[in-house]
Parts: C-alpha cells; sequence; structure tokens
C-alpha cells in the first residue's frame, strides 16, 4: 500500500493543524455535540439520558474522549455495533433490495467521532480538491453535475472526442 500511496504526495496537516488536532477536548465541544446528538445508541442509552444528564456525565466521558485522542486507543464498546435492516417504502419485503442497513453506534464513540471530525472540518479545504463535492460542507453534489454537463454539452458543440471518467 505504502508502494503505492508515496509517489502520491497527497496533502498533510501541518505541525500547527496536527496540534489542533490532537488538543485536549474540551468541555464545550462535549456540551455542543451532546446538544445535536439524534439517536440511540448501541449501548442502550438515549440521548435524551445524556442530554438531561449531561452536567453529570461530562466528568465522566471527557477522560475517556481525550485517552482515545492521546493514544488512538478506543474502549471495546465503542467497536460494538447493531445492525438494522429498515425496509424502503414500496418494496418487496421478500427481496434483500428492499432494505438499508443502518449501523446503530455507541453513543460515546459518536461524541468522539462528531468533536473530531468537527475539529477536522476547518482544514478540509487544504486536503481535498475542489472538485470534491460529496459530504463536504457548503458544497453540493449538484455543481459537479452541472460542470459535467457543461463539458458534455462544449464537447457536443465543438464536435470534439472525449471520454469521462
Amino acid at each position: 500500500m505504502d508502494h503505492f500511496l508515496d509517489p502520491l504526495e497527497l496533502p498533510v496537516l501541518d505541525e500547527e493543524q496536527n496540534k489542533i488536532m490532537i488538543e485536549d477536548i474540551t468541555e464545550k465541544e462535549l456540551k455542543m455535540a451532546i446538544s445535536k446528538l439524534k439517536s440511540p445508541g448501541s449501548d442502550g442509552y438515549t440521548t435524551e439520558w445524556y442530554k438531561e444528564l449531561k452536567e453529570e456525565l461530562i466528568p465522566v466521558i471527557l477522560p475517556t474522549l481525550n485517552w482515545a485522542l492521546k493514544t488512538a486507543q478506543t474502549p471495546p464498546s465503542w467497536k460494538e455495533r447493531i445492525i438494522s435492516a429498515i425496509p424502503k417504502e414500496n418494496k418487496k419485503k421478500l427481496e434483500c433490495e428492499s432494505y438499508r442497513l443502518i449501523s446503530v453506534l455507541n453513543i460515546d464513540y459518536r461524541l468522539f467521532t462528531s468533536i473530531v471530525a468537527r475539529r477536522l472540518e476547518r482544514f478540509l479545504p487544504n486536503l481535498i480538491h475542489n472538485d470534491q463535492t460529496g459530504f463536504i460542507r457548503e458544497c453540493q453534489t449538484q455543481d459537479n453535475i452541472r460542470w459535467t454537463l457543461q463539458i458534455i454539452n462544449h464537447i457536443q458543440k465543438n464536435k470534439k472526442a472525449a471520454m469521462i471518467n
């Protein structure tokens, strides 16, 4: 794998950005992440429970999150998930394609990844090419579709040979 990736010279975080990424997680960051929780976790706890007891939970959860950040290790419970098959509307119930799978993850793990993702978000413009629009805040897949249609139109109008990959 290294043999393939090394020549690519992919962008990386600089020293200052990396320092920001591994700073201790703050109570403020954890409170923000808790406030955005929507669905229950694989651990059986509800988001309402976390929100109602956040002042009591933060001193318990915060050391675990910071331990995971510093050691790049996670508690075994963070690797557990419940996979549920959710039926798609107006599909035949006896066909596998009629279901979408979702993984219900541990809430502490979701809090951790939410905080790390939020930190990383500010550096994404330096790491990801402008043409990447999927799953990037304030970017829309339609932009790439429109751009592709413009290219196709230009190719057809000018009778050019081309291949879009």
